[in-house]
């Protein structure tokens, strides 16, 4: 199997960057309104066999208090490697049991994601600490590496010695698009205790995830419908809806292993094994041993309503898969899905015993 190279560069760019009150990256474009966001000199820009991946940020500051900062990031595979770029997108932007990136937490303001596996968005909004300004932490990555971005912005305002508030309003947005990956991270300066300021940023936000959603040409089934939102002094959203009852879900913990068969395109005989599963509040983990010694699979799955889910696997042998799933209460799972030479993947996981 043809290895599949990445080579990262840094541009530290030496001329002094213009103001400017729109911020552009390839489709991408920000209206900052009044306030004047800068460049600044360091970056993350990264080829891979052809196909460019880039990552910019932008600061607006008075009197050398930080103000305003963005963080835009873009990779079009143009159609290539799609798979893998999925399962890269998944391991950083999915983070199981963490406060980071696409995951529900009760520090999120708001938090919204659909996952159709080839489609994902996802927006969460949420009050920052000053020392959290360069999460996410992104897991380093041999072919597609943006864990550098945490130090670029470390030493960006270490070196300029800028003032970061003790905290800051943060909206990220993430777009999955058939291989093309974008986030927009926008962190504010604000009254974190002002109701009003923080619906303003709110509503603002919805706004900039739409016009996102319009200027990437997201399709229609992964844009998100957005209802009357209001902040009350607890930090919990409420959405405004026809009566409609609102479905609690319960959290819970699930570990345990289950029987697999599973056949996969390459391999002559159908694999039978066990699957060993970590499972928290719909989303979890799973190893998986390969026949004829050929290795092992470690893979996350997260399960959605109405039986549905997604799920992906890199295996040690430098394979790896991702697909759907069905699910029943019972624990009974049915998936489907390719490889990363676009071979099919099906199993099947025997029900809770």
């Amino acid at each position: 199997m043809k290895r599949f190279l990445g080579t990262i560069a840094f541009s530290l760019l030496l001329c002094v960057s213009a103001f400017s009150e729109q911020i552009k990256l390839k489709e991408i474009k920000i209206d900052t309104g009044d306030k004047k966001f800068k460049k600044i000199k360091s970056r993350i820009r990264g080829n891979i066999e052809g196909i460019d991946f880039m990552n910019n940020f932008y600061e607006y500051r008075e009197d050398n208090k930080l103000k305003g900062f963005i963080d835009i990031f873009d990779l079009d595979n143009s159609g290539l490697y799609e798979g893998r770029v999925n399962m890269w997108f998944r391991s950083q932007v999915f983070k199981i049991n963490t406060n980071q990136a696409c995951s529900p937490s009760n520090r999120n303001i708001f938090f919204r994601n659909i996952d159709f596996n080839k489609h994902i968005a996802c927006l969460n909004i949420k009050i920052i600490n000053k020392d959290e300004l360069s999460l996410p932490n992104f897991k380093p990555h041999h072919q597609v590496n943006v864990f550098p971005r945490m130090l670029i912005i470390k030493n960006f305002v270490k070196k300029n010695e800028i003032i970061v508030p003790n905290k800051m309003i943060r909206a990220e947005h993430y777009f999955y698009k058939v291989g093309q990956v974008n986030w927009i991270f926008f962190s504010l300066d604000i009254d974190v205790n002002s109701e009003e300021e923080i619906n303003k940023f709110i509503k603002k936000s919805f706004q900039n995830h739409q016009k996102f959603e319009e200027q990437l040409k997201i399709p229609k089934n992964t844009r998100f419908v957005f209802k009357d939102i209001n902040f009350n002094k607890k930090k919990v959203v409420k959405e405004k809806t026809k009566k409609e009852k609102k479905k609690v879900v319960k959290k819970y913990e699930l570990k345990g292993e289950r029987s697999i068969a599973l056949s996969w395109e390459g391999y002559e005989d159908l694999i039978a094994g066990t699957v060993s599963f970590d499972e928290t509040d719909y989303k979890g983990t799973l190893n998986l041993p390969l026949p004829n010694n050929d290795g092992t699979c470690d893979g996350t799955y997260s399960l959605q309503e109405g039986g549905k889910g997604t799920w992906q696997i890199a295996c040690s042998n430098n394979m790896g898969a991702a697909g759907t799933l069905k699910w029943v209460k019972d624990g009974g799972v049915t998936g489907t899905g390719r490889d990363h030479n676009d071979k099919k993947v099906k199993f099947t996981v025997s029900k809770n015993s």
